[in-house]
């Protein structure tokens, strides 16, 4: 079936001086992963059976069945022994072995071993950390910041947090406190300063002060990502600008996040297949994809007939197609 995540937005990237040269990005090419670029260089080698994306110059990868990380040389700067691990927070990653949680440096040495039941990675510093039954969070040290009195608890993002609550979904800032007087039914994680909530079956956004910014009036929303987010009406997918305007009248069947200014899209009639559209709604990427991804460092993830590859953002093919193996 056609699929493609809809709410992926990219992580922010620091405003430097003088901008580094992007980090690759992982390129599979059948049973094995690598890390290419958007001009269609090979950077690292496709030697890996798994890998993540590039976040604080660390990149998971797996080695077989266990997880390491790789430098942006390939170099593998921690070696692949953990059952599972997630991406760098700044100096410190969660990583999961024998049924426990460890807090590691980038060196791949254990700074924490919190004494917790569940934990979540890391995000702005804090991480969701359970005991028993209950959610709060623990610092980069390992140590509890925020008491566990949650049923539910999500990654900091924008100095905002979702926590699940008997009646429903809050938010709650750095100080554990609510940020936001108002519970609501649903709720997405905070992305470019406003966080899509529902309020009596609708879809809106407030914003970090808890101030309904867009009306809820949408059937379905999706998180802001390059200035504009997926809504849904009776009429289909469009995007909205943060006014709350639309900027693409809905009538695509589906829709993802819009990366680099380009947006996954089923338009109607296409037969179920994937192009990409433009911010103004224009379909500049055909329809012809069978999956198709948020764009990632340069390059979009695609499938179609003749099997799975990456495009650039006019659509060319950068590596590939491979057949699936």
């Amino acid at each position: 079936m056609p699929t493609t995540p809809l709410d992926s937005a990219p992580p922010a990237a620091a405003q430097l001086d003088a901008p580094a040269a992007p980090a690759p990005v992982p390129v599979r090419r059948g049973d094995h992963v690598g890390f290419g670029t958007p001009a269609g260089a090979l950077l690292i080698p496709t030697r890996f059976t798994d890998a993540e994306g590039f976040a604080a110059g660390r990149a998971a990868v797996r080695v077989g069945e266990r997880w390491g990380y790789v430098d942006t040389a390939g170099t593998l700067v921690v070696p692949a022994r953990f059952d599972y691990v997630t991406a760098f927070d700044g100096e410190r990653a969660v990583v999961y072995h024998d049924g426990s949680a460890f807090i590691i440096d980038r060196a791949g040495e254990v700074v924490a071993t919190p004494e917790v039941n569940g934990l979540h990675p890391l995000s702005e510093g804090l991480a969701p950390a359970r005991v028993r039954e209950l959610w709060g969070y623990v610092d980069a040290g390992g140590s509890f910041v925020i008491p566990p009195r949650f049923e539910e608890a999500f990654a900091f993002s924008g100095g905002r947090a979702k926590v699940g609550l008997t009646e429903g979904y809050a938010f709650i800032g750095r100080d554990g406190e609510r940020a936001i007087d108002r519970v609501f039914d649903g709720a997405l994680d905070f992305s470019e300063g406003l966080a899509a909530v529902t309020v009596d079956g609708r879809w809106g956004f407030v914003d970090a002060a808890g101030e309904l910014v867009i009306a809820p009036r949408f059937d379905d929303a999706r998180s802001f990502s390059d200035g504009l987010a997926a809504v849904a009406t009776d009429a289909g997918w469009g995007f909205v600008d943060p006014t709350g305007r639309l900027v693409v009248v809905p009538g695509f069947e589906r829709a993802g996040a819009m990366v680099d200014g380009r947006a996954p899209v089923m338009p109607a009639g296409a037969g179920g297949l994937w192009g990409y559209a433009d911010p103004t709604g224009a379909l500049v990427i055909p329809a012809r994809f069978t999956t198709a991804m948020p764009f990632a460092g340069g390059l979009a993830e695609v499938a179609n007939d003749a099997g799975q590859g990456y495009i650039d953002r006019g659509g060319a093919w950068v590596f590939g197609p491979t057949p699936a193996p």
